[in-house]
């Protein structure tokens, strides 16, 4: 009886662990610069010093994170001699194993569906963690909650319709420029891209909330509490040079817009929460406890290999 109540709270305690891992926190990854950096409340980590990154996506546990280099100019050769404009690496966060190629591709990467998806907008998604690709019924291109049972994307007939459900589809807008699925299942999405576009959430079982001029580009992360950090344009004028972003002093006629991430909730105004900053994706405890204890090595706490 005693070994018996030994297993189960250990087991309990296990599950603990594990819950604790994947549940949320108000932290944050984004890029700014070229480089990933993570945001907890007042305190900002740099994870990288390399001023050479266009996209990346960090594992729900922390175990790992794709990285995405984009060269502006000039082709690369992967293992087999093919040519390429991006190197997609996977870094491992839970042993010392080299990183990863796993292709010269410039496709989109996305921490969804409890794993990290490459996908294009023709190309079949790969899950780069399980190395194999990865396909939803009626979907060529997706995003969906941790155990897969919410989806959300656009379908594989071609059309723009952004639509929700697995077994029956059901169009939710005509168009939608970026979306996100939290780990539990609520979905948020920008309408078509132009600045005065709206940012909605659908919980499963209420009506749409949209926020109306919302201006949100790029990609976008919404928490289990409901919370979508998005890219918006911000007051200024602002020059983009390879991947950074440098605000003008003073600004003059023919600058870009600025941009920064914005928070949205439904029943609140959207809030800046960072300034020239773009990509966000919210994190796990995991994944916070990893990239610490990562970016404690140095400077550069995942180098490009």
């Amino acid at each position: 009886m005693q070994v018996r109540l030994a297993i189960t709270i250990i087991a309990f305690a296990c599950l603990l662990v594990e819950a604790r891992a994947v549940a949320e926190t108000p932290c944050f990854a984004y890029l700014q610069d070229g480089d990933i950096y993570m945001a907890c409340g007042d305190q900002t980590l740099r994870l990288t010093n390399r001023g050479d990154v266009s996209d990346f996506a960090v594992a729900d546990d922390g175990s790992a994170v794709a990285v995405k280099y984009e060269y502006v100019v000039g082709r690369t050769k992967d293992s087999a001699g093919r040519l390429g404009d991006c190197d997609v690496l996977i870094y491992s966060l839970s042993s010392n194993a080299p990183p990863r190629t796993i292709r010269h591709s410039c496709s989109g990467l996305y921490a969804t569906c409890g794993t990290v998806l490459l996908q294009g907008s023709t190309e079949e998604a790969e899950d780069v963690l399980a190395r194999k690709q990865l396909r939803i019924s009626g979907y060529r291109r997706f995003v969906c909650s941790r155990d897969r049972s919410v989806v959300a994307g656009w379908p594989r007939d071609g059309s723009h319709d952004f639509s929700v459900g697995e077994m029956s589809m059901r169009v939710v807008a005509p168009v939608a420029g970026g979306a996100s699925v939290s780990p539990s299942g609520i979905v948020s999405y920008s309408t078509e891209g132009s600045n005065d576009n709206s940012l909605c959430e659908l919980r499963p079982a209420d009506k749409q909330i949209c926020l109306k001029n919302a201006d949100a580009f790029g990609a976008i992360s919404v928490s289990d509490s409901g919370e979508t950090l998005f890219t918006t344009h911000t007051d200024g004028g602002c020059f983009y040079r390879k991947h950074r972003v440098v605000k003008a002093h003073p600004p003059a006629t023919g600058d870009d817009q600025c941009l920064g991430i914005a928070m949205w909730k439904p029943g609140a105004d959207k809030v800046l929460v960072k300034e020239l900053a773009e990509h966000p994706q919210w994190l796990t405890h995991g994944a916070v406890e990893t990239l610490k204890s990562c970016a404690a090595k140095g400077k550069d706490c995942f180098g490009k290999g």
